[in-house]
Formats: C-alpha cells, structure tokens, sequence
C-alpha cells in the first residue's frame, strides 16, 4: 500500500503501488537525497596503438559513487591522448630506370648509359639509399665501323745514283702501310710510291780517239833515198782526266 524506493546503479527507482490502496509513504522514505558522482583515480595509460608513428592511448578512471537525485551527472570516464614521438622506418626509394642515352661514339663500339633517381630518401633507420654509381647502368653500343684512312709511310732517302760519272738515275720510295677501309681517304697510285731524278755528279773521263791511219804519200825522191808520210785525224778529244791522244 506503499511505494517503495530502491536505488539502482544510476540513482533510486519507483515502484507502483497496489491498485486501490490509499498512499502511504513513510518519513524515512520521503524524499531522495542529492548525492554528486564520485569518480576514482585515473588507472596507467595502456599501450599505444601505433609502434613508431603517431597512435593513441587511452585511460580509465572508476565510479566510486552514483550520483543520485539532482546530483552532479559523473565526468568524462577514460580520457585518450596521442602516442608515439618517434618516426617510422622509411626505405629508400629509387625511381625507374630512364632511358638509354646516345652512344658515345658516332662509329665503332662505345658507351651508353641510363640513370635512375632517388625519389624518397632513407628515414628513421630504413634500408639505406645505394652508392652514387648504382644509379647509373652502362653498356656497350655498337654502330657501324669507322672509316679508315690510307696510311702511307715518309719518303725513304734518295739511293745512291746509278752511275759512277756521267748521266745517271736516283730514287726514292714510300710503302702502303695500312689501307683504306669503309670509305676512308683512298691511297695513292703505285706511280706515287717511287719517285725519280736524273743524277751526274761528274763527267766521265773520255779518251782520245783517232781516225785510221791514211794511205802513204809517194815518196819524195826517185832515186836515192827519200821520205814519205801518213797521217791520221783525232777524231774525239780526251775530256775529264782522259788519255791523252800521241
């Protein structure tokens, strides 16, 4: 015939009185108290969400005492903050390699060469960028042979002249040594290997020559003893040391 009070976990609780019975409530049970929310302690923080990085970690206190009545409602129960003051490993990072670059040579066997860049350097201990070398690849390159020119030796020394006196011959020469190849400067003729000059230093001695003998001449006495002659002609005068005609 009563209602009766309870109270709960967040504050007292009505219960219905029986139908017809005329209400009576006792003093003790009059009116409910006003009574604040009393929270404990906050508890340690637990682990943080994140190893290295930014995360979070999160807090909780205990409800020593309900509010009740017009008390003051509980405050905030867990409390969260951010963790982790230490940055993550970060890998090197290197781009692809680009393309191949001209060969180094315009004939022949050369060089090319590709290059790579570094697009994220190495953070917080992660796995270190390479050398500088290893951002480069190189390669041979062959392009079609190089011409080559016709190399022809220098001129040899005149060689002694043919002839010891009078008219004689000297000459000299040179020699092919490599010849041309892929439309390289062509070589000389072979008549401009060998080269010749005349040579007479001196002249040779040239000895008197004489005709033949002419018939005699009739004597120059008829009786007796007389004298008849001869002759004959120089026909080449000595020159250059010579015999001399007698």
């Amino acid at each position: 015939p009563y209602h009766r009070s309870s109270f709960g976990p967040m504050g007292p609780t009505e219960m219905p009185a029986s139908r017809g019975a005329s209400e009576i409530v006792p003093t003790e049970f009059a009116s409910v108290a006003n009574v604040d929310c009393v929270v404990g302690d906050w508890g340690v923080w637990g682990e943080c969400t994140a190893t290295c990085g930014e995360g979070v970690r999160v807090r909780n206190r205990p409800v020593t005492v309900y509010p009740s009545g017009e008390g003051a409602p509980c405050p905030a129960l867990n409390q969260t903050e951010t963790c982790g003051n230490f940055a993550c490993p970060v890998d090197c990072k290197l781009s692809e390699f680009g393309p191949w670059g001209e060969c180094s040579v315009s004939c022949g066997v050369g060089e090319r060469q590709r290059m790579r860049r570094i697009e994220a350097p190495t953070k917080a201990g992660g796995r270190p960028c390479p050398c500088e070398s290893a951002l480069i690849e190189i390669s041979s390159c062959e392009l079609p042979d190089c011409p080559t020119d016709c190399v022809v030796t220098g001129w040899s020394e005149w060689s002694a002249c043919s002839a010891t006196c009078g008219t004689g011959q000297k000459h000299k020469t040179r020699m092919i040594r490599q010849k041309e190849l892929n439309g390289g400067r062509t070589c000389p003729a072979e008549s401009e290997l060998f080269d010749a000059i005349e040579c007479n230093e001196k002249d040779c001695p040239i000895d008197c020559k004489m005709s033949e003998w002419q018939p005699w001449t009739p004597c120059d006495a008829e009786c007796g003893e007389g004298t008849r002659s001869r002759r004959r002609e120089v026909t080449v005068e000595p020159t250059a040391g010579g015999k001399k005609c007698g």
